[in-house]
């Protein structure tokens, strides 16, 4: 009852604050932002909050249906090695970009990335139609995924510097370049 309650709540907290944001009049509200404050609020910090919000709930909901699709409450991206290839894919082309770089932008970068991460989870399905046993399935996942990752330190042996730099940096992640056709891009995708 009282988790029903806290999501009663949060999710009033948060259309109150959308709306604050999206429906009153600028001149209302006390904390209303002008010239370059406000170029920053619309342009940049706006952007990125709802990437990362868009973002977490993805992560989220695909971590639970990986869960139910196999049946299994240690299934995951990292267990069953989806991430690994798709993280394996993303360094093949920025690694390999001198080879193609018409894909080294964002739009390929996370199509080859979405590759990658398809390839593992069909492999990963059909081991799990053929065997059907959760911990196969697990274990599979983990040897997948170190199989990716030894490609992956193999690809960073023979990189160029600038390449490897790119690469590492991508690895990390960030939220810097969010622009808005990224970001509508990732709305439609997440929902």
């Amino acid at each position: 009852m009282l988790s029903k309650r806290v999501l009663i709540l949060s999710i009033t907290a948060v259309t109150l604050l959308l709306i604050s944001v999206f429906i009153v009049p600028e001149r209302i509200l006390p904390w209303t932002v002008y010239g370059i404050q406000s170029d920053i609020l619309w342009q940049f910090r706006l952007p990125k909050s709802l990437t990362a919000l868009f973002t977490g709930a993805a992560l989220a909901v695909s971590g639970f249906i990986l869960q139910q699709l196999f049946r299994n409450n240690l299934a995951g991206p990292y267990i069953l090695g989806i991430s690994s290839g798709s993280t394996l894919a993303v360094a093949i082309l920025i690694i390999g970009s001198h080879y193609f770089p018409f894909l080294n932008n964002s739009i390929g970068i996370s199509m080859a990335g979405f590759a990658g991460a398809m390839a593992i989870l069909l492999l990963v399905l059909a081991v799990s139609v053929r065997f059907g046993s959760g911990a196969v399935i697990l274990l599979f996942g983990v040897i997948i995924g170190q199989i990716s990752g030894a490609l992956q330190g193999l690809l960073n042996y023979l990189a160029m510097p600038g390449d490897l730099k790119y690469f590492t940096l991508w690895t990390m992640g960030s939220f810097t370049q969010v622009m808005g056709r990224d970001l509508l891009i990732l709305g439609i995708a997440a929902i």
